[in-house]
């Protein structure tokens, strides 16, 4: 139990900083004031985030019991599909809002 725990917020706490960090990505929208662009990036990158980790644990990504060090190891590399995820849905988010990359 204990194991699942520290894997459940290792996970959550390295793709939330994985996220924030990789996703500074400027957006512009041609009708939305800058004050509003902001907003809703916060929106996307939160339901963009929350989406891949449902994905992840649905798909089997946390087991109970106790964890060996190869299965705490394959967690951390799991963390990388979850970050991948989470930037696409978030693009997708965006660009479903009407938002341009600006790069």
């Amino acid at each position: 139990m204990r194991s699942s725990i520290v894997r459940i917020l290792a996970l959550t706490g390295m793709v939330s900083i994985a996220g924030c960090a990789g996703q500074e990505q400027r957006w512009t929208h041609p009708e939305f004031p800058p004050e509003h662009w902001s907003v809703d990036a916060a929106q996307c990158r939160h339901d963009a985030l929350r989406e891949a980790e449902r994905d992840f644990f649905r798909d089997g990504g946390s087991s109970s019991g106790g964890a060996t060090d190869a299965e705490e190891v394959n967690v951390m590399l799991d963390q990388s599909a979850v970050h991948k995820r989470s930037r696409a849905l978030f693009r997708t988010c965006m660009v479903q809002l009407g938002y341009v990359s600006a790069e």
